[in-house]
């Protein structure tokens, strides 16, 4: 076979893909034994496999007419694809893993209305009440390592236990975690205190400085400003008056009233000391909204009140 420009453009690789087919057909029809003493002295000029590097009597050495220069080219050329293919592969997975990793970091989050509570269940059969105004964060992967929520406001969970994995809630200043029990957290932020009560089962209550374990009936009262925890006896019926339907109260103190007002429908009541909290109401309300109860409350009292930021409510004598 005559040497041709054919060749180097293959050294160079700048061969067409139609010179390429002709340069394989000049090489299939070429024997072997006949193609050793034409190529060698190319091959040796590469810069791959020059002299230097010891591969110059390649030929002489280890030339085997079983395998021809052209099935050298394709295993050259399998290999890369190979290598390419695994490249590409290896990309893929860690885009695949780096995605999971984005999804298992973000958060989910229910905000409740502002009316009325919403319920959210998750699939290990724990169910959270929200209060108006309330919002619930957590982890799209929930219970496969962990059942940790964030709570931004006022919530009542009944928790399915397990203790290979305690249910936690979380405020800006508590950990919650709970020992197979029903209890609720009011951690609304505009209020100067975090209120934890039970209603069955036990929780424990974590500010930073010890835990506290609260039972049935118990209420821990965390102050924001002190950072301390008090635990004292609560009316569970005032602590989840916010999720019936109805507002109803029976002999209960004003003081108590305005209590079960703040949770139902999670605001903050001021009242002055000249006030008589102590007389005993009765009442039942359908109304959802403060303002239509508080209208009824002060032709009964006599005060006056006024709404700053829709949930702090000053009452004035």
């Amino acid at each position: 076979m005559e040497k041709t420009p054919l060749i180097k453009k293959f050294k160079t690789e700048k061969l067409t893909p139609e010179d390429f087919d002709l340069f394989l057909e000049e090489l299939e029809s070429v024997r072997d034994t006949d193609l050793k003493a034409e190529m060698a002295e190319e091959w040796a000029d590469f810069p791959a496999y020059g002299t230097k590097n010891g591969y110059g009597s390649m030929f002489s050495n280890t030339f085997r007419p079983s395998v021809s220069p052209v099935r050298r080219f394709f295993c050259w050329a399998l290999a890369v694809c190979l290598l390419v293919s695994c490249g590409i592969l290896g990309f893929c997975l860690s885009e695949k893993n780096a995605a999971f990793e984005r999804v298992s970091a973000s958060k989910l989050t229910v905000k409740s209305g502002t009316e009325s509570p919403s319920l959210v269940h998750f699939p290990d059969g724990s169910l959270v009440c929200l209060n108006a105004g309330s919002t619930l964060t957590y982890s799209p992967s929930y219970g496969l390592s962990s059942r940790v929520v964030e709570l931004d406001g006022e919530g009542f969970f009944e928790v399915q236990h397990r203790p290979d994995s305690p249910f936690i809630v979380v405020t800006p200043n508590l950990r919650i975690r709970d020992l197979g029990t029903k209890f609720n957290v009011n951690a609304y932020p505009f209020r100067d205190i975090i209120e934890t009560s039970v209603l069955e089962g036990s929780v424990s209550v974590d500010g930073g400085y010890g835990e506290v374990v609260v039972q049935p009936g118990e209420k821990a009262v965390y102050d924001k400003g002190t950072c301390s925890t008090e635990v004292v006896h609560t009316d569970m019926r005032i602590e989840t008056a916010w999720m019936g339907s109805n507002v109803i109260f029976s002999h209960d103190p004003l003081c108590k009233v305005f209590e079960i007002l703040e949770h139902r429908f999670g605001v903050q009541i001021q009242y002055p000391e000249s006030l008589n909290t102590s007389d005993l109401y009765t009442g039942a309300f359908a109304d959802k909204h403060v303002e239509d109860i508080l209208n009824i409350l002060k032709i009964h009292y006599g005060f006056k009140y006024s709404i700053i930021d829709d949930h702090l409510i000053i009452i004035q004598q």
